[in-house]
């Protein structure tokens, strides 16, 4: 019996060797197909809560490829107001998440249809260089949730670094962008009497899921801000309420409706899966943990 005991340990350990061996050869065959093919990540170190300049932008377009390296395009337009002409101008792409972050160069170009887009009324756009394109392989990544930044060097005296809004999950050899819609708690009900929230947005039912989507932000004695990313509030008939994530994107309408700048991230957006939907009527607002909620809504059967 011991001697079947003996090799049955012997067997198990060998097979998980083998496992282990294998694992580790993946993930170094991984890192070596990476570099040989030039889509190793640099990891570097940035104080994103910095806030110096402000940046102004847009993103075009994000694309996640299904190939072996999970190729990711993302490609937009970005400047911090001036009037120069800035031909070394860099835009790097960050994705931070809170134990690593990477750093993507991006290939900067001309824009001049910027200078003239009606949306850019008002602000300093530079000469050349406002356009961007980044691609990346996140396969060297660490496993975890990634919120984008961009950081602009127009010159050596002007540079910035902003949240996107965007935000990845990595997790083994998957990719994908975070939509909101995710379930959460909130830490604190409490109301502000001397804020309201200023929201207008739509519900859109899809066969699965329920899109989100309009601007929101706090306002008190007039003046507009954003100091936190809303939430968005089902209310259902029976008085049950949960509470999701959005994400934040540009919004230059708003920002000039109601000349402040500050407004030109207050569009979200959040797709909710139809599970959470109860019987009879559905409510949906929008708050600000901690601050209030949107008086305007809207109701779905």
């Amino acid at each position: 019996m011991q001697v079947t005991n003996l090799k049955a340990n012997k067997k198990r350990l060998s097979i998980l060797l083998v496992v282990f061996l294998w694992a580790a050869l993946l993930v170094f065959l991984t890192h070596l197909v990476a570099a040989a093919t030039g889509r190793s990540l640099q990891s570097t170190e940035v104080d994103t809560e910095i806030k110096s300049h402000q940046v102004i932008f847009h993103i075009d377009e994000v694309y996640l490829s299904e190939n072996i390296f999970r190729d990711t395009l993302v490609a937009g337009w970005a400047f911090i107001e001036n009037e120069g002409d800035n031909p070394d101008k860099q835009i790097n792409l960050l994705l931070v998440s809170p134990e690593k972050t990477y750093l993507v160069e991006t290939t900067t170009i001309d824009r001049f249809d910027l200078r003239i887009a009606s949306l850019l009324d008002g602000f300093y756009v530079p000469i050349s260089r406002n356009g961007f394109e980044g691609n990346f392989s996140p396969l060297t990544m660490k496993n975890g949730t990634y919120h984008l930044y961009l950081q602009v060097i127009e010159n050596e005296d002007l540079a910035a670094i902003t949240d996107t809004g965007k935000i990845f999950v990595k997790h083994s050899n998957k990719f994908e962008e975070n939509l909101g819609g995710q379930e959460i708690t909130l830490n604190s009900n409490d109301i502000n009497p001397k804020v309201t929230i200023n929201a207008y947005f739509g519900c859109k039912v899809a066969e699965s899921s329920i899109a989100v989507e309009g601007w929101a932000f706090v306002e008190e004695s007039g003046i507009g801000s954003l100091p936190s990313r809303p939430v968005v509030k089902l209310t259902r008939a029976e008085g049950s309420v949960a509470h999701f994530t959005t994400i934040a994107d540009s919004s230059f309408d708003v920002a000039k409706q109601f000349d402040n700048k500050e407004l030109m991230r207050s569009s979200f957006s959040s797709i909710i899966p139809h599970d959470y939907l109860g019987e009879g009527e559905n409510v949906i607002t929008i708050l600000f943990e901690g601050l209030g909620e949107s008086t305007f809504s809207c109701v779905l059967p």
